[in-house]
């Protein structure tokens, strides 16, 4: 507020929110007010203290004719600093003469502060939200009232000012660090290489300082620069181009790109006050996340080193101001359309590259789209130590039968003929756009080995003018980076397989008595008609308690034939023949046993469960012709061969991590017969206990499976679930009896494969079935170095049976940048990709381990990173800063998500825990962030959602500070939602939503379809996320108190919970683990 002296941190925070303005912001001088006279100073040393100036008086040496140029206000400067400087030694200083007061009435004075809490300081000018470079924590005034040391706050002003479009020149007997020549094209050039803390609102041309720097009249505060000029076709940035080597480049045109050109500002700077309990008080190591600079480059603009504050224990760190990923999703725009995105800009890779959580479309230009291969860093680094230093994954996540929307270039087919495709004679790569044709088109250069390939008599032409061959527009595999070629009988063993489902589905007297088995029956029956290759496609159906039954489903027959195989403890297939039936010849049988299975066992008292010796037989059954297997189990396998037993009061003791080893090896020797012979394995668990996922996972990892678990079955509930859940099971893009190999470039190498696949050479991976849901993670490392700017090529292929019954090959080409600069690096970096990498190492490292070490291993791979950039790349920034890459600034939210989650909670059982390593054994970069962090909306506030609205909702931040005790919100995050009501919601809202007045008496809560605009905007919102996770995702309606309530706050991530400490906490934690790294090594 005007009038009064904010505190110090207030007016850094000011400056930022000031940035475009060179004006002071409310309650801070302007430079002339900061800068008295040195008349000034000595009447302070007589007494007058008051630091004004009498009317009409000047500095020594400057007479009321002299103009006031630009040397007179540096000599006053000098004069003032000399006096200053003369003050605080208690000597005066030379020439000073005792000169009387001025007369005339005394200068007004100051008016008092005002009474009550200061109003919130104004915001910051118009900005592109896209582009938000820095966060600064605002820390509360000193509640004890003190006032600020004025050495502190002088050092501050010369700070905040230098954060304006001009910095004020120092006055030559300033300190070293402010002794740089100022001029306006070192201005200029200081501000265009990013070593300036100046943020114009776009990115273009280097700022043009102005010739001669005017000073405002008297009495009013300096006038606002003219904006930087526009380059066309670039959007508003808040912060300058960031640019290690030199002035930063200007693009021509509007990148297709959702994110900031490559040459932005790099880092994030999180500054603000230390928060109680995170550290000892007046510890330097616990002081918290201080206000300060970001890194500058040295020379022109470098901050001074900071001062010691008093930190007062109360201070706080304004948690509104933390990197969010609500607020990442206000930045890009939920609810606009899709950005355009090229994978190949003006011939160099664009490595501009959307995040995998936004909306874009992509364009293949000749290199494949980022939803195939995403790597972890979209530069690759030039050597082995560069990659050390970085402290970061160099992987591949590779998901080769991804979805994509209608809008990107679809993926094109080549059918070459008997010739089969061109492949390079040394490495056998196919033939791609990186490949250089030369000799007249005679011969070709493989981009992977560098061998000079003759090209076939049937491939060959002539180049043109520019090199390309003449006829490269009707080349699909030399225009774009992703193709299928048709494979010629060469690449066969055998003719292709159709496409083959059995159900196997349990009908035990638990099974009967819960409902597992009737749901599982109806869901069948609804995904019959949705089986891919209708036309060749082949079912079979068996059933099992404590014995096996087969069905004969021959057309021949006029009704079903039961075949049963009473022995368990050796198991088999009754006969080779009818098991598995053509659908459109045998629908009808297969209709009418599907509607009698329910009446035939619905008597029965066999409580048998031999799931296990059922999977055998029922691999026996399909080995003839492959395919996929779908078991529906209701309770552990309790009898014959893979018999279990109850582990789960090891999971409660304290050795909880060797319940997640398998028990019975006999399931992964059964998966490792079933991959051979092209079988996959997919579980459906509707249970209401223990069934030892931990063991039984191993069938459906190894053969590149789903798991799907329904804990605490209910029919009513999870019957739609389950319908969906196989329904995509069945339609989604799936590649069956595949092969994959990922080439690399000469000096890189393929390290080794992690998923759910089976591998039996070092080379090669065996896929039974491969689905879109299937991410392949490829480890790479360094066996030669690479050349400087060059590029890195590598090129997935995957050979594989499509559902129409033909067999081709799929190729994916990708070419990177590389770099020897860990800054590039670090722009480069891929947030998603490494979360899922980071995910997928935690999850491998807990069977058998120490949960503890492991979380502390999730914390070390952070610290670890945000270490290698501070010491790096931003060596000169202050020590008080927490300094975050800017394309990782939400890897500390991220990295605290992951060890809250379910399977490094502490609380969670070795189920939960179990099903989770399963499912992120293959987890992509897509599914990374909704599997550790969920996403929050305020149902109430729906009615400002339009209709016809093609994104969602803003999400909020997942605290529950945000929850009011009069709204409902609904939490998602990819697997359950919830809607929770407060305890005094509006009546209305819940007449509305859910049909009830009150919800006190309502026994049980559910989300019924009404004729209501609540109702139909909360059912189409669920809609829309449903569609985007591709999961129906289980509805819980809940209220204060009830017993899931505990589940819904398991997701609030940035509240301090037993499993972790809070999100503002976890950044001291982490701030104060760099620093430790720097102190102690």
């Amino acid at each position: 507020p005007r009038g009064t002296d904010p505190t110090p941190s207030r007016l850094v925070a000011c400056a930022m929110a000031h940035s475009h303005d060179v004006r002071p912001p409310p309650g801070m001088r302007s430079k002339e007010e900061r800068t008295p006279p040195a008349d000034a100073m000595q009447r302070m040393h007589l007494g007058h203290t008051n630091g004004n100036v009498a009317e009409g008086t000047l500095p020594p040496g400057m007479s009321e004719k002299q103009p006031k140029t630009e040397a007179n206000r540096r000599q006053a400067n000098v004069n003032a600093y000399q006096g200053m400087h003369a003050m605080q030694n208690q000597t005066p200083p030379p020439g000073w003469q005792p000169q009387p007061p001025p007369a005339g009435p005394p200068p007004p004075a100051r008016p008092p502060p005002p009474v009550g809490p200061p109003p919130p300081p104004p915001g910051p000018p118009a900005r592109n939200p896209s582009s938000q470079a820095r966060t600064n924590f605002a820390a509360a005034a000193d509640p004890s009232g003190r006032a600020p040391n004025a050495a502190t706050t002088q050092q501050t002003r010369t700070q905040a000012t230098f954060y304006g479009n001009q910095p004020p020149p120092p006055p030559p007997g300033a300190p070293s660090y402010l002794q740089q020549e100022h001029t306006p094209a070192s201005t200029a050039t200081a501000a265009s290489n990013g070593q300036f803390g100046a943020y114009p609102s776009a990115p273009g041309p280097p700022m043009q300082a102005p010739t001669q720097r005017m000073s405002p009249p008297s009495g009013s505060s300096s006038a606002p620069p003219a904006p930087p000029a526009q380059v066309p076709g670039v959007p508003n940035q808040a912060y300058p181009p960031f640019n290690e080597g030199g002035p930063p480049s200007v693009p021509t045109r509007s990148e297709p790109v959702s994110r900031a050109p490559a040459t932005r500002r790099a880092y994030h700077t999180v500054t603000g006050g230390s928060f109680p309990g995170a550290g000892s008080p007046g510890d330097p190591a616990s002081a918290g996340i201080r206000g300060g600079y970001g890194p500058s480059a040295p020379g022109f603009g470098m901050a001074p080193p900071p001062q010691a504050e008093p930190q007062s224990p109360s201070s706080r760190i304004d948690p509104a101001q933390i990197p969010r990923p609500s607020a990442a999703d206000a930045d890009k725009g939920t609810s606009e359309a899709p950005v355009l995105f090229e994978t190949r800009y003006m011939g160099q890779p664009n490595t501009a590259v959307p995040s995998a959580s936004s909306k874009y479309i992509v364009r293949d230009t000749g290199i494949c789209n980022p939803r195939f291969i995403r790597p972890t860093l979209w530069q690759q680094p030039a050597t082995a130590d560069v990659l050390r230093s970085s402290q970061m994954p160099m992987q591949l996540l590779c998901t080769p039968m991804a979805v994509l929307p209608p809008e990107d270039t679809p993926v094109q087919v080549v059918d070459t003929g008997s010739m089969g495709p061109v492949r390079c004679g040394r490495c056998k790569a196919y033939m791609c756009p990186l490949m250089k044709f030369t000799d007249g088109g005679r011969r070709f250069q493989c981009a992977f080995c560098g061998c000079i390939n003759d090209c076939p008599m049937e491939y060959m032409c002539s180049l043109g003018p520019t090199g390309l061959r003449q006829d490269v527009n009707s080349r699909p595999e030399l225009l774009f980076g992703s193709v299928e070629f048709v494979a010629p009988a060469e690449y066969m063993v055998r003719p292709p397989m159709p496409v083959v489902h059995f159900f196997l589905i349990d009908v035990s007297h638990g099974a009967i008595q819960s409902g597992a088995m009737q749901c599982a029956v109806d869901a069948i029956k609804s995904s019959l008609d949705d089986i891919q290759g209708q036309e060749n496609a082949m079912v079979g159906v068996a059933t099992f308690d404590s014995s096996v039954h087969f069905y004969n489903l021959s057309a021949s027959l006029s009704q079903p034939q039961m075949l049963i195989v009473p022995n368990n403890e050796e198991p088999f297939s009754p006969q080779p023949k009818n098991l598995v039936v053509n659908l459109s010849q045998s629908r009808g049988l297969v209709d009418n046993l599907l509607t009698a299975l329910p009446s035939m066992f619905n008597q029965s008292l066999n409580a048998g469960c031999c799931a296990g010796a059922a999977l055998v037989a029922a691999v026996e059954a399909l080995k003839p012709t492959g395919g996929k297997l779908h078991l529906f189990q209701s309770s552990m396998s309790s009898v014959g061969k893979g018999k279990l037993v109850n582990r789960e009061t090891e999971g409660r003791s304290g050795d909880s991590m060797k319940a997640l080893l398998p028990k019975d090896p006999s399931y992964k020797e059964l998966a490792r017969e079933a991959a051979e012979y092209q079988v996959c394995i997919d579980m459906y668990l509707l249970v209401h206990g223990y069934v030892d996922i931990a063991t039984i996972s191993s069938a459906v990892r190894l053969t590149g499976g789903s798991l799907y678990h329904y804990p605490f079955f209910q029919p009513a509930q999870d019957k739609n679930l389950v319908e969906n859940d196989l329904r995509w099971n069945i339609v989604r893009p799936q590649a069956l009896e595949a092969v994959m190999r990922v080439r690399c470039s000469q000096g890189l190498n393929v390290e080794s494969y992690q998923g759910a696949l089976y591998q039996r050479s070092p080379t090669d991976i065996d896929l039974p079935a491969i689905d879109s849901d299937k991410t392949i993670a490829v480890h790479l490392r360094h066996d030669d170095k690479l050349q400087e700017d060059s590029e890195a090529a590598f090129q997935c292929a995957l050979l594989y049976t499509s559902t129409s019954g033909q067999r081709r090959i799929r190729v994916h080409t990708l070419a990177l940048k590389t770099t020897s600069a860990l800054g590039g690096l670090f722009r480069g970096a891929d947030l998603e990709a490494q979360l899922s990498i980071m995910i997928r190492s935690s999850a491998v490292k807990l069977p058998g381990g120490d949960l503890k070490v492991v979380r502390e291993q999730v914390l070390k791979l952070c610290t670890d990173v945000l270490h290698a950039y501070r010491k790096h790349c931003a060596s000169t920034s202050s020590s008080g800063q927490l300094i975050l890459p800017e394309a990782l600034k939400l890897l500390p939210l991220y990295t605290l998500a992951l060890q809250k989650c379910v399977g490094l909670r502490q609380e969670s059982n070795s189920e939960m825990r179990s099903f989770w390593i399963n499912g992120v054994y293959s987890i992509g970069p897509t599914n990374a962030i909704p599997c550790v962090h969920g996403r929050l909306f305020a149902l109430h506030d729906l009615c400002r959602y339009e209709a016809d609205d093609k994104g969602l909702p803003q999400s909020l931040s997942l605290s529950s500070e945000k929850l009011d005790s009069h709204g409902m919100y609904l939490l998602e995050n990819g697997a359950e939602a919830f809607i929770w009501l407060g305890k005094q919601i509006s009546p209305d809202l819940l007449q509305n939503v859910l049909g009830i007045s009150s919800i006190e008496g309502a026994s049980s809560l559910v989300l019924p379809w009404l004729d209501t605009t609540e109702s139909k905007a909360i059912h189409k919102l669920l809609d829309k996320i449903r569609t985007e996770r591709r999961s129906y995702m289980r509805l819980h309606v809940l209220r204060r108190g009830d017993a899931l309530e505990v589940n819904f706050f398991n997701n609030m991530i940035e509240d301090r919970t037993s499993s972790g400490m809070s999100y503002v906490e976890f950044l001291c934690h982490l701030h104060r683990q760099i620093q430790n790294r720097f102190n102690y090594g």
